[in-house]
């Protein structure tokens, strides 16, 4: 499936999977929604999911809204995402510090596929 346009709005009871990136104003690279959609990609998403950039508070974030739970279920768990409580409105939601290691993982499972 692609990647729905519209925004993360799109899936208004959707479940979210929240990757903090930094604090706003750090320099952000653009190559991270996109290494994120590959990701979902490579795992065989069945349903419809949205990348995008928000602001939370004050960090950067990408939210992931996926349309199937087993779509979210399954990169959540890739990327070790714990359960959180504070976004209203999702059917689930979940996070991950972007870090180095995690970038690491992402790119190591992606060329693993490629072969």
């Amino acid at each position: 499936m692609q990647a729905v346009l519209g925004g993360v709005d799109a899936f208004p009871r959707a479940h979210l999977v929240v990757g903090i990136v930094g604090p706003v104003g750090r320099r952000y690279d653009r190559t991270l929604a996109p290494l994120f959609e590959q990701l979902i990609e490579a795992q065989g998403a069945r349903g419809t999911y949205d990348v995008g950039e928000i602001q939370d508070g004050d960090h950067l974030a990408l939210h992931c809204a996926f349309q199937l739970k087993t779509d979210a279920d399954r990169f959540a768990a890739a990327l070790q995402a714990t359960t959180v409580g504070r976004y209203p409105g999702f059917a689930s939601q979940r996070e991950f510090l972007v870090n180095p290691i995690v970038l690491k993982a992402i790119s190591s499972v992606l060329q693993e596929r490629a072969r």
